[in-house]
């Protein structure tokens, strides 16, 4: 069983050195990814926040939909700190909100999509995506390799005590 237990532990080490390969290689990949964006002015319809309980924990979902030249498109990774922005800007009517200029209603349009910042854009794509699966395959491989060589570790104390009682 022994043997066993090795040969996983050795299996689950190269996986994980892969998977830490593959997460350090598509980061990289999401940092010089071209981003193609253009920064336009939306008029805010709507803002919501909606706050959902899960247990003992809270978490909260923004829902922003904006309209640009004609078309309304909900917004994408709206962080807390912007929402008050927004908030004001639903609320405000048309005349004050054309004339205030402490109100920024610069977003970013890419691909179709309408986002709050840049950040959003870089995590929507693909190189993204492969970035998550490297750090979660780095995860899970990490967790059962520790599992191994702890279980390994203990099944070798436990042989060595039972050739000592002999």
């Amino acid at each position: 069983m022994i043997e066993k237990r090795k040969t996983q532990a050795i299996i689950t080490f190269f996986l994980l050195a892969a998977s830490v390969i593959w997460m350090v290689a598509s980061r990289g990949k999401v940092e010089e990814m071209p981003l193609e964006y253009e920064e336009v002015q939306v008029t805010v319809i709507s803002a919501e926040t909606h706050r959902r309980k899960m247990g003992s924990s809270r978490s909260y979902s923004y829902d922003v939909v904006v309209e640009y030249e004609g078309t309304q498109y909900d917004l994408i990774n709206v962080k807390s700190g912007e929402m008050a922005r927004y908030e004001a800007l639903a609320n405000l009517s048309g005349a004050v909100r054309a004339n205030n200029p402490y109100f920024d209603n610069t977003v970013y349009l890419s691909n179709g999509k309408m986002y709050s910042n840049i950040d959003g854009i870089k995590t929507d794509g693909k190189e993204f995506t492969w970035y998550m699966i490297g750090l979660g395959g780095a995860a899970l491989f990490g967790i059962l390799h520790l599992m191994c060589v702890a279980d390994l570790v203990d099944r070798k104390k436990k042989q060595k005590q039972d050739k000592t009682r002999e």
